[in-house]
């Protein structure tokens, strides 16, 4: 009897080692897929490295809005659009000019164009530098109290 269920369950060890139940493949994480709320990415797996594009996005449903900024700079925008699969089809950008200090803040606008995000990586929330909140703030307001100012 003990040689029969040791024969057992030996063979059916080796029925599941070589016939393995298959494995459903999970989707792969796309920026389409991604619930509603806000999220921060860098082009490297790193948040604050000095001269290095980072972007602060909002999303709701297929749609986004971003602050876009390079670490230790001065360069920022804000972008708005669509997003298809890893893939933001920029639609707006809006471009801050100075203009005799903060509280006269103007913009320029301008159209965008499909970018790529698919090697982008996503950083922790928690990161954020202090400004990101009040600056993707500025970035929503700007293009709900001004719309279609590009043209």
């Amino acid at each position: 009897m003990k040689w029969r269920s040791h024969i057992i369950l030996s063979t059916n060890l080796a029925i599941l080692t070589i016939c393995p139940l298959p494995i459903l493949a999970q989707p792969a994480q796309t920026l389409q897929n991604l619930p509603d709320g806000k999220y921060f990415y860098g082009e490297v797996p790193f948040a604050n490295r000095i001269t290095t594009q980072y972007m602060i996005f909002q999303k709701t449903g297929e749609s986004f809005t971003v602050f876009e900024y390079r670490s230790n700079t001065s360069d920022n925008s804000c972008l708005k659009g669509i997003i298809s699969q890893n893939t933001f089809n920029i639609q707006t950008i809006a471009s801050p000019v100075s203009n005799r200090g903060y509280d006269r803040l103007k913009w320029e606008f301008s159209s965008g164009k499909p970018f790529d995000f698919s090697k982008w990586h996503q950083l922790n929330i928690s990161q954020l530098p202090n400004f990101g909140e009040k600056k993707l703030a500025e970035c929503i307001r700007v293009f709900t109290t001004i719309p279609d100012q590009k043209k």
